[in-house]
């Protein structure tokens, strides 16, 4: 089961999965930039659902904004980070707040505020 941690800090954006082997996050596309940085085991990116290079522990793989993007995770508990920064309200696609995100007080005027990070399981 895919283990996801997300939240907000200093206007940046993060959302950490924890995969074992074999398990993928489909792919998916933003409407920003961004890196996902691999901080533990190693996964394989697919870019258009294309395999498109292995990324290991301490590597960050970029991410352009609109292109389909995912990931399939080559070891046990792989740590997965993607990470981007927040401008402006509406920059970021509202499939990618869950309705329970919680910001910090200093987030962009107009974002709900709450003081702790949110997980969740995925299946």
């Amino acid at each position: 089961m895919i283990k996801n941690k997300m939240g907000v800090y200093g206007n940046i954006w993060f959302r950490m999965y924890t995969l074992n082997k074999g398990e993928t996050i489909p792919c998916h596309s933003h409407k920003h930039q961004h890196i996902t940085l691999v901080g533990n085991g190693s996964a394989m990116a697919l870019i258009d659902d294309k395999e498109a290079g292995i990324f290991t522990k301490g590597e960050a793989c970029p991410v352009e904004k609109e292109v389909s993007h995912g990931f399939i995770a080559l070891e046990d508990n792989t740590t997965l980070t993607c990470i981007h920064a927040i401008r402006k309200l509406g920059e970021v696609d509202p499939a990618d707040w869950d309705e329970c995100l919680r910001l910090p007080k200093h987030a962009p005027e107009g974002l709900e505020i709450h003081p702790n990070f949110f997980e969740e399981e995925l299946n």
